[in-house]
């Protein structure tokens, strides 16, 4: 019979972690899983510490393939997997114990995407309904663009959902999880629980990675072929929302300043959408779109940007207190 979860384990250049990883998966309390690991390509001892966790485990599933990025190492960890749902690791992080019992508790018929938090809190679990969902994703708000800390129906989890047009290896998780949200029609429900444990290391991908201009224009790119063609006009306000929002954080990336953007394919596509969309901007947003390599704009985004970031630090003592 096959296991209820498939936990899909991603590994590139992870030899110092993949083996708390997968000691935090084994455990779980809940038992009902199997793990699943691929070996994108490492270049370090992370193949042979998954061959030894492996003769310790023989039940863990173990393939290695060329480097091709956490997307498509996703897809083949997917395709070997045999469980009813499948919740995707990344090598160095970890699951607090009651992770996939806290995921596994809101599966139902009524959901196909079964969603958890990096943190805790105190809401209420609750369903969302696949076009707000789907609108969020698009419009690119962060907290939902991760893969990890939740469960997928692998029945919604075709190899195309893992394909990708362009050679981009940063910001996939984005275009993915639009492509998984267009493969149901149910409504998405938020446990509201911790069930992950994130660890942002100093060499992680998404540490190094600079966002360049040819960058942010293939990640859009794959945001725009993640929306089924016939959608693509209703999503348009939260397709210029997503470039908004790239835009804004240009300036907060390091050597913004080395590559001016004005008269550029992807900023002048982004005027003619917003014109015939009659989106509404916001005097900051106007700044950007008009005057994007102006220092005068970078300073006000950083401003407002540092600004947030204090009246947020201050609500929360606030709320402490």
């Amino acid at each position: 019979m096959p296991p209820a979860i498939s936990v899909c384990i991603p590994v590139y250049n992870a030899a110092l972690f993949i083996e708390a990883c997968v000691r935090s998966i084994q455990a779980q309390t809940f038992r009902d899983f199997e793990i699943v690991l691929v070996n994108d390509g490492s270049t370090d001892d992370s193949l042979k510490v998954c061959q030894r966790l492996v003769e310790a485990s023989p039940g863990i599933k173990l393939i290695s393939t060329e480097n091709q990025g956490d997307t498509r190492t996703r897809g083949a960890a997917a395709a070997l997997a045999s469980g009813t749902w499948v919740t995707f690791v990344d090598s160095d992080d970890t699951l607090p114990p009651t992770a996939l019992a806290d995921l596994f508790a809101g599966c139902s018929d009524k959901t196909d995407i079964v969603v958890g938090c990096h943190y805790e809190t105190k809401e209420p679990a609750r369903h969302v309904g696949i076009q707000q969902w789907r609108e969020t994703l698009v419009r690119s708000d962060v907290i939902y663009c991760s893969p990890v800390a939740r469960l997928f129906r692998r029945e919604i989890l075709p190899a195309e959902v893992f394909s990708l047009k362009t050679s981009i290896r940063t910001g996939t998780d984005m275009p993915m999880n639009i492509k998984i949200a267009f493969r149901t029609t149910k409504d998405v429900y938020l446990i509201n629980k911790k069930v992950y444990n994130y660890y942002e290391h100093p060499d992680s991908l998404s540490h190094l990675a600079v966002w360049s201009l040819p960058k942010i224009a293939d990640l859009y790119e794959e945001v725009v072929d993640s929306v089924p063609s016939d959608k693509r006009k209703a999503f348009m306000p939260q397709l210029i929302q997503n470039r908004l929002t790239a835009l804004k954080n240009r300036y907060l990336a390091k050597g913004w300043r080395k590559e001016p953007v004005q008269d550029t394919p992807y900023v002048a596509q982004l005027r003619q959408d917003i014109r015939e969309a009659q989106y509404p901007l916001t005097a900051l947003q106007k700044r950007c779109v008009e005057h994007p390599d102006s220092v005068l704009t970078a300073a006000l985004v950083i401003g407002r940007n540092k600004a947030g970031i204090a009246k947020r630090i201050l609500s929360r003592c606030f709320r402490l207190g």
